[in-house]
């Protein structure tokens, strides 16, 4: 679901907030300083990841083009700009 020019940002945020659990909650909306995000597999990272950056894009926090998110894969990278993509119109330039 893409942003859009009628969404409120409460709506956006609620739209990426409420699908998360606590934990992950707790490090999308940590800004303070940076953040180590550290679980097993199948926990949520890249969720946490890429709803971060979408949070940060949507509420002003940062421009696409200030924001390097980098993988171990090709596939890791495609995975994470689809998901962005599906989260956010903004995304172009991360």
């Amino acid at each position: 679901m893409y942003a859009n020019a009628m969404e409120s940002l409460d709506q956006i945020n609620d739209r990426l907030l409420n699908s998360l659990n606590p934990e992950q909650h707790e490090a999308v909306v940590f800004l303070d300083r940076p953040l180590l995000v550290l679980s097993g597999a199948g926990t949520g990272k890249t969720k946490v990841l890429t709803t971060k950056i979408a949070y940060m894009i949507e509420n002003g926090y940062a421009f696409p083009s200030q924001i390097l998110a980098v993988t171990f894969s090709k596939r890791a990278a495609r995975e994470m700009k689809e998901r962005l993509y599906n989260l956010t119109s903004g995304a172009d330039g991360v």
